[in-house]
């Protein structure tokens, strides 16, 4: 079939778009490459609405889409993107705009699927190449210690996602996805797909990340890549350190004993300050924490606490159960659990607390406790752990057995230092490294890893 041009935004579908949208703040701006803007003067936000963008009866190409997205993600405060090819699609944009404006983020278990991509992609592809030596060329060497690659974060649905690179800012953090177009040109990865990959992109814009997208094609225009970097990222000074030395804490492994407040105290006196408590269901391991957390407030070592648990109905409990608790033990009346995070005690879910972590200073918290702590394992929630530098960290448990066979030990025992990589070694922390990078004109930009093999993507329509 042969192409014909784009007819525009169905006229009846904007007529309900305005009105929608108008309810939420967002006024009618213009026409886009397949779609239509809406602006938020009071906010500087912005809405993108996809009219069959998915359909390859109205081709364009797909650095022409990144062009138009990254100006436009540079140009607001955060860009909303969703398809609308009839009223359906336009009533669930709608919807899912609402929750995103809200921050009604699913809170229950966090969910992880596929392998860990920050052991599968440890070699950079073709693209990653690209990215890396151009930012590198344009920033500094040291300033790609500022980079995160396989950056994992939470959608709104509660699904872990990756992104391929992510650097924090002073006003906002940046997202990056080097794409080929064989995975992300809409028209050749279809409708189901495409709404997935804007799932994760408006996840970002909501926690306050712009995504900037380029294609391998656009990368390669190095000067002119290297000038849109200057412009997106800004200044290298207000980066933030993104890959830090990693160390180890002290570490006491806990299972079925007797008097494991005692010895946790006994573990504590010798200089250890990390612990896994591992006891079956119903045995009391919220009354160790309790307990624990009352002996350690009296003894000034935590005035702020931090338990995390996996959803929010366990949130709710365990505030309950913490303040019904605390007075039968006749604690401080100023020691009290609570969701508001000034509370002495507060207590969050995985999912909030790998959303806004970032925002937290490593020492914000003196005491911290991880219920069900089996879970630990799941990327989002190992980021948080090894994030904070607590006087206190215990993890509480029934099972310590994972059918994915990952150790607790190795997450709950480590934590990240505000060290660069060229600073461990300065130090002596870190042997120096040499690396050395073969030159190719072997073409592998189609060649991707399943987790098991190399394979060939199929071409480009």
């Amino acid at each position: 079939m042969d192409a014909i041009q784009y007819p525009g935004f169905d006229e009846h579908l904007l007529r309900t778009a305005r009105e929608n949208l108008l309810s939420l703040g967002f006024h009618y701006a213009g026409e886009v490459l397949r779609g239509v803007l809406f602006v938020s003067a009071s906010s500087g936000q912005a809405v993108m609405l996809d009219h069959r963008i998915c359909d390859d009866a109205f081709p364009y190409s797909y650095s022409e889409y990144t062009k138009e997205q990254n100006g436009l993600m540079h140009a607001h405060t955060a860009i909303y993107r969703f398809c609308a090819d009839d009223q359906p699609d336009l009533h669930q944009a709608v919807e899912q705009l609402r929750r995103f404006l809200a921050q009604d983020f699913d809170e229950g278990m966090v969910r992880t699927a596929g392998p860990d991509r920050q052991l599968r992609e440890v070699d950079p592809t073709l693209p990653e190449a690209h990215f890396e030596q151009v930012f590198i060329d344009t920033y500094g060497r040291e300033e790609f210690d500022k980079v995160i690659r396989e950056y994992p974060v939470i959608d709104i649905f509660g699904h872990t996602r990756w992104v391929d690179y992510y650097i924090a800012r002073d006003e906002f953090d940046i997202a990056v996805e080097k794409n080929g177009e064989t995975y992300h040109h809409p028209i050749i990865v279809g409708k189901g797909r495409y709404n997935r990959q804007l799932t994760k992109q408006n996840s970002l814009s909501a926690y306050g990340v712009k995504t900037f997208r380029w294609s391998l094609q656009a990368m390669q225009f190095r000067d002119n890549f290297s000038e849109e970097l200057k412009v997106f990222f800004g200044d290298a000074k207000r980066f933030r350190l993104g890959q830090k030395v990693s160390v180890s804490r002290s570490f006491s492994y806990f299972e079925h004993q007797q008097d494991t407040l005692k010895a946790i105290q006994e573990a504590r006196a010798q200089g250890e300050n990390t612990f896994l408590v591992v006891l079956p269901t119903g045995t009391g391991k919220t009354e160790i924490l309790i307990s624990d957390v009352v002996e350690q407030y009296r003894g000034g070592n935590a005035a702020n606490t931090l338990v995390m648990v996996p959803s929010r109905v366990l949130r709710d409990d365990h505030i309950k159960k913490i303040n019904d608790r605390l007075l039968d033990l006749g604690a401080p009346p100023a020691l009290h659990a609570g969701e508001d995070i000034d509370q002495p005690v507060v207590v969050k879910t995985y999912s909030w607390m790998s959303r806004n972590y970032r925002h937290f200073d490593t020492h914000r918290f003196d005491y911290i406790a991880v219920d069900e702590a089996h879970h630990a394992v799941a990327p989002t929630v190992k980021k948080v752990i090894q994030h904070f530098t607590p006087n206190t960290l215990l993890g509480l448990t029934a099972t310590d057995q994972r059918l994915d066979q990952k150790s607790l030990e190795d997450i709950f025992g480590k934590y990240e230092v505000n060290l660069s990589l060229r600073d461990a070694i300065e130090q002596g922390l870190l042997a120096p490294i040499k690396a050395f990078r073969a030159r190719s004109n072997i073409d592998l930009s189609e060649v991707r890893f399943n987790g098991k093999d190399y394979y060939r993507c199929r071409a480009v329509a």
